[in-house]
């Protein structure tokens, strides 16, 4: 209790009337909360680096984000839930649909979303039983919780749209959350946008880099004036927009005996373009907390030779998805009656049994080979 109430109310402080004005039921332009808050730190960081990557649709854009959150996210949404009481398998009971109105994949995985942009996902319980034991939840999206700085209810600013970035259809009136029916989940990181901020734009603005040289189907150069009066600044971006519109259409292009032709040497080889973009991948899956392998970045001196299936399997378990399991297991043990306690299978991830049969006759075919 002690730790919920320290993280809403540090949540509410950054969050304070000082940043920007509490939002009135009246103005649907203020039903985002953080986006002022957001445009704020963004002015901070852009003043001194110039673009900055501070939103999930930023982030998203960045390939191996999107692999490593959809790696992430959708695993977690496919692994069952089990209930647990004294060595007893109970079953997943409302477990198995925890949103009656959507599946449990979309409401594991937009929760689980949250946790790996922000550091922290809320949800609100909307059904009790006769016991007043939790029956059924409601994921409530980070940017449309505003912590109270009193006490530690929270309004949602609910959208229309039942998709993130999809916007909002419609106005619905802000739902008051009571502290009772208020869950939130506190994984053990920081969340990729808290700590990945600096990673991220070097990695967009390497993007940038190649895009521009992508959409370039000429070798960059300049002309130069070798004689004659100088031509005047309109009469020089004539001349140059009729040379690079003849050397893309026709190829060939035509200047006089007063101005020179000269292609510039640098490439996205020599600009190193090539390395840092591949470097900068490999440190956005650092960020991304997944292995470099599965999320499809090369590593220098880094080998799969000696790595199987399920050690595969078993390393982003380990480094990728164990904070999440264990904010998921946590959280929801916490919902459970007395003595229950809920587990994550993830033998449907793992595979073992399968793999292991599979790992085993690989070694009695190759045992049975003879030698050459």
């Amino acid at each position: 209790m002690k730790s919920m109430r320290d993280t809403l109310s540090r949540l509410g402080k950054v969050l304070a009337p000082a940043v920007w004005p509490t939002p009135v039921r009246a103005g649907w332009d203020a039903a985002d909360p953080h986006d002022p808050l957001r445009s704020a730190l963004a002015k901070v960081v852009e003043a001194r680096s110039g673009q900055v990557v501070a939103t999930r649709d930023q982030a998203m854009r960045n390939s191996v984000v999107n692999r490593a959150r959809d790696i992430v996210c959708g695993t977690l949404g496919c692994l069952p839930f089990t209930r647990e009481r004294g060595g007893e398998n109970l079953g997943p009971g409302w477990l198995a649909r925890p949103d009656p109105f959507h599946s449990r994949p979309w409401f594991v995985s937009w929760i689980t979303d949250d946790l790996f942009f922000r550091g922290v996902a809320f949800a609100r319980v909307t059904v009790r039983d006769s016991d007043g034991q939790v029956q059924a939840l409601e994921w409530m999206p980070w940017t449309e919780v505003l912590a109270h700085q009193d006490d530690d209810a929270v309004t949602w600013w609910r959208s229309g749209s039942w998709w993130p970035g999809g916007g909002r259809t419609a106005r619905l009136d802000p739902i008051e959350v009571p502290r009772k029916d208020l869950v939130v989940f506190e994984p053990s990181i920081v969340g990729v946008l808290n700590g990945g901020a600096d990673v991220l734009t070097t990695a967009a603005r390497l993007d940038g880099a190649a895009d521009r040289f992508a959409g370039n189907e000429l070798a960059a150069g300049w002309i130069k004036q070798t004689g004659g009066e100088p031509m005047s600044e309109g009469e020089a971006l004539d001349l140059i927009a009729r040379f690079q519109a003849s050397r893309r259409v026709n190829t060939i292009a035509f200047v006089n005996e007063v101005a020179d032709y000269h292609e510039s040497s640098m490439d996205p080889s020599r600009l190193q373009l090539v390395e840092g973009r591949a470097y900068q991948d490999a440190a956005v899956a650092r960020v991304c907390n997944v292995p470099n392998f599965a999320v499809g970045v090369g590593v220098p001196n880094d080998s799969m030779t000696y790595k199987t299936a399920l050690t595969a399997r078993l390393d982003l378990l380990d480094f990728g998805l164990q904070p999440f399991v264990t904010c998921w297991q946590e959280t929801l043990t916490a919902l459970a009656p007395r003595g229950t306690t809920v587990r994550v299978d993830v033998e449907p991830f793992l595979r073992t049994p399968l793999l292991s049969t599979t790992q085993t006759a690989e070694q009695a075919a190759t045992e049975r080979t003879p030698a050459r």
